[in-house]
C-alpha cells in the first residue's frame, strides 16, 4: 500500500469521528432544550444541605489559647503578658435593713434629769456637720424633751423628735444613768442610748491620798463666794465690768438660752489668725434690748475663758457652766476686742 493510499484512509476516518462527535453534540443540545436539565438545582442544593457533617474534630498539636496568649497578647517591648484574674462577684446577701446611729447623725452636750416630772427632763444636742440637718438647728443645736409612747411632744414648746432628714427618731427618755434613750417609728429597730460629749481640757485635779498629795502646777480656777441677798428681777450692771444676774434672767436664760443663741445674737467660732486654731466665741452683732445685751455682749466680743477654763465653742461653754452651777456663785469671763482683754464678773442671784 502506498503513502497515499494511507492518507486517503486516514482523511476518510476523521471526517467521519468528526461527523460523529458533532452529531453527539447536536443531540445533547437538542434534548437538553427539549427536556430540561437532568437534574433539578434545587434538589441538588437540598441533597447537599442534608448531607451530615463526619468529618469529626479538628485537632492542633498547639492549645489556641497559648498561641493568643504567646504572640498576640504578649509585650513585645520584652516584659510577659499581665496575668488576668477573674473575680467572680458573690452573690448578695439578705443582711436586712441598713440603719445610720444616732451617734453619727448628733452628740450630746448636756443633759437634765427630772426625776419628779420625766417628761420635764431636757437634753442639748448638736447635730454633726454630715448629718444632712440644715437651717439654724444645724448651727445652734436643739434642745429635746421626752416624748411620750408614740413619740409626740407632751407640750408644744417641748420637742421630742430629731430635725429633719431623721424625724423619724425621737427621744423616749432621758436619765443621768443611761444618757438619753432614742426610740424609732421603725417598731422593728432597737432603741439607742447616748451619753453627753466628753472634753480634752489641760485642767489637772488635785489628787489627795493618805500617803502623798499631788497639786497642780497650773493657776487653779477661782473660785467666787457669794454675795448679798440682793436678787433683782432683770440683770443690772453694777460696776464698770461686773454684772448682777437677775432671778427671773436666770430662769429664762436656763429654760430658752437656745432661742436666746438663734434670735437675739449671732455668733461662730473664733479662729486665731497666726496658728488657724480655734480659740474662743466670736459675737458678731446682738439685738438691742435682748436678754444678751443686758448681760453686757457686744459686738466684735470674744470669749476666751470662763473661770480659768478656756472655751471654744457655745456647746463647749454651755457644759462647762451646767456642770459647774452648784460649784460657783460668781463667774469671772475673759473677753477680748480689738487686741483688748478685759475680765467681766458675773454673780449668780443670792439664795438668801
Amino acid at each position: 500500500m502506498s503513502v497515499t493510499r494511507l492518507r486517503e484512509i486516514i482523511w476518510i476516518v476523521s471526517c467521519l469521528l468528526t461527523v460523529g462527535l458533532g452529531w453527539y453534540v447536536y443531540d445533547i443540545i437538542v434534548v437538553a432544550r427539549s427536556e430540561g436539565a437532568l437534574i433539578s438545582v434545587e434538589k441538588v442544593k437540598d441533597t447537599l444541605q442534608d448531607v451530615e457533617d463526619h468529618s469529626g474534630p479538628k485537632h492542633s498539636l498547639v492549645d489556641t489559647e497559648l498561641i493568643v496568649k504567646s504572640f498576640r497578647d504578649f509585650d513585645w517591648s520584652g516584659k510577659p503578658a499581665p496575668v488576668v484574674v477573674e473575680i467572680v462577684d458573690p452573690e448578695p446577701m439578705d443582711t436586712g435593713p441598713v440603719y445610720t446611729p444616732v451617734q453619727e447623725i448628733l452628740a450630746v452636750y448636756f443633759l437634765q434629769e427630772d426625776s419628779t416630772h420625766p417628761e420635764r427632763s431636757r437634753t442639748f444636742v448638736f447635730y454633726k456637720s454630715d448629718s444632712g440637718v440644715t437651717g439654724k438647728e444645724s448651727e445652734l443645736g436643739a434642745v429635746l424633751y421626752p416624748g411620750d409612747s408614740e413619740g409626740q411632744p407632751h407640750a408644744e414648746n417641748r420637742p421630742c423628735r430629731l430635725a429633719d432628714p431623721h424625724g423619724y427618731v425621737w427621744v423616749k427618755a432621758i436619765t443621768i444613768a443611761e444618757g438619753v434613750t432614742f426610740q424609732f417609728d421603725d417598731e422593728e429597730r432597737p432603741e439607742e442610748s447616748l451619753r453627753t460629749e466628753e472634753f480634752d481640757t489641760e485642767l489637772v485635779i488635785p489628787r489627795v491620798d493618805p500617803d502623798s498629795a499631788i497639786r497642780p502646777g497650773v493657776v487653779s480656777i477661782p473660785r467666787g463666794t457669794r454675795g448679798s441677798s440682793w436678787r433683782p428681777d432683770q440683770t443690772t450692771k453694777i460696776g464698770s465690768d461686773s454684772f448682777q444676774i437677775g432671778s427671773q434672767d436666770a430662769v429664762d436664760l436656763a429654760e430658752n438660752y437656745a432661742h436666746v443663741l438663734a434670735n437675739e445674737v449671732r455668733h461662730r467660732r473664733h479662729r486665731d489668725p497666726q496658728t488657724g486654731k480655734f480659740d474662743g466665741i466670736e459675737i458678731q452683732s446682738v439685738n438691742s434690748g435682748s436678754l444678751a445685751a443686758r448681760h453686757g455682749a457686744g459686738e466684735g466680743d470674744v470669749i476666751r475663758s470662763i473661770n480659768g477654763h478656756p472655751v471654744t465653742s457655745v456647746s463647749e461653754a454651755i457644759t462647762f457652766v451646767k456642770n459647774h452651777e452648784e460649784e460657783y456663785s460668781v463667774w469671772d469671763v475673759i473677753i477680748s476686742n480689738r487686741g483688748v482683754d478685759r475680765t467681766v464678773t458675773y454673780y449668780s442671784p443670792s439664795d438668801g
